[in-house]
Order: C-alpha cells, then sequence, then structure tokens
C-alpha cells in the first residue's frame, strides 16, 4: 500500500487466506502511514509461500503467483470497515519465470543475496536480486572471469528487486556483491 502509485510497501506480513472462488479473506491489515478514510493506493500480490517467503523470489523460482495490479481503497479504522475493494481486477495464477541459474552469495555479515530468475531477450539480460531490505547492491559483469566491471547499482529497498542489463552484450558472466557488509 501506499500514498503515491509509484511507493507501494508491503503492510505486515504474508497472510494465508480462505480461498471461495472470486473472493479471498486476508484479514485484517494496519496501515501504519494513513489515516482512517484515507484513500491509499494498493496492490495484492499472491504466491506459494513453500517456493518462497517473498513474492519476488517465488516468481523467479518459477512459483505459482498472481497480482491484482495497481487500485484505490479508503481506508476503515475503529469501528469503520473498510472500503470495498471496488477498483480491484481479477486476476489468476500463473507459473513463475522459473530459473536458468541461481546463486547464494553469503556476506560476512551474514546477509544473504539470491540471484534467480535470469532470462535474455530482444538483447536485454535480465535477473532477480533479493536480499534484505535496505541492502545496497554492486552488479557487475566479465567476459572471461577474470575483469569485472561496475554494471549497476541498488539499494534492495522491496527486498527484491529486477535487475536490467540493456548493453546488448551476448556473452556475460555477472555476480552481485554487497557494498555495506
Amino acid at each position: 500500500m501506499g500514498l503515491q502509485s509509484n511507493a507501494l510497501t508491503q503492510v505486515g506480513t504474508p497472510a494465508g487466506f480462505i480461498f471461495v472462488p472470486g473472493r479471498f479473506s486476508g484479514g485484517i491489515r494496519t496501515v501504519p502511514f494513513a489515516a482512517a478514510g484515507q484513500t491509499v493506493f494498493a496492490e495484492v500480490r499472491v504466491w506459494n509461500l513453500t517456493v518462497s517467503s517473498t513474492y519476488e523470489e517465488a516468481v523467479a523460482l518459477g512459483g505459482k503467483h498472481g497480482s491484482s495490479g495497481l487500485f484505490q481503497v479508503t481506508l476503515g479504522g475503529g469501528i469503520a470497515l473498510p472500503g470495498q475493494f471496488f477498483g480491484m481486477h481479477s486476476f489468476s495464477l500463473e507459473a513463475g519465470t522459473g530459473i536458468v541459474g541461481r546463486r547464494k552469495i553469503q556476506s560476512t555479515s551474514g546477509a544473504t543475496v539470491t540471484l534467480g530468475g535470469l532470462s535474455r531477450s530482444n538483447g536485454e539480460t535480465s535477473f532477480v536480486l533479493a536480499s534484505p531490505a535496505g541492502t545496497a547492491l554492486v552488479v557487475e559483469a566479465s567476459t572471461d572471469l577474470v575483469n569485472w566491471v561496475v554494471v549497476g547499482q541498488i539499494v534492495n529497498n522491496p527486498g527484491a528487486v529486477k535487475f536490467v542489463d540493456e548493453s546488448g552484450a551476448n556473452h556475460r558472466f555477472y555476480r552481485a556483491r554487497i557494498a555495506n557488509p
């Protein structure tokens, strides 16, 4: 949820839901950054928790997942019930991207970075980096596994982020390292 459509924050931990065709009940969520009666942007994400504890990594690992797309909802509070999810579009579960390559990197600080969901299309190489939220990552590339060049720097705010290399290079190896171990 978020006050702006381009700045969503996960509210609470993932929750199981009771599924009835066409409806779900994920429980009550407290939105700490908004007041009762305020309208916020929301997105409902569903994924297989047995594959991963995060949506992004479950997609990268080939787990079933789905997303409602962005919609607005007016928050409830106290004895007031929240507004209905009138703007939420229906969605179906689909298989994730699957793994072409995946590696876990353990830093000396104990933080783990997972690289997965590697794909190549139209001259672009992309993959998902999952790490503790707020981790600063440096992405490097090499053609010979000896000489490495920095191709991107990311602060992994949502806990997982998709990295896209638009260089068009046909043969590259990638690695990600924690910049602030």
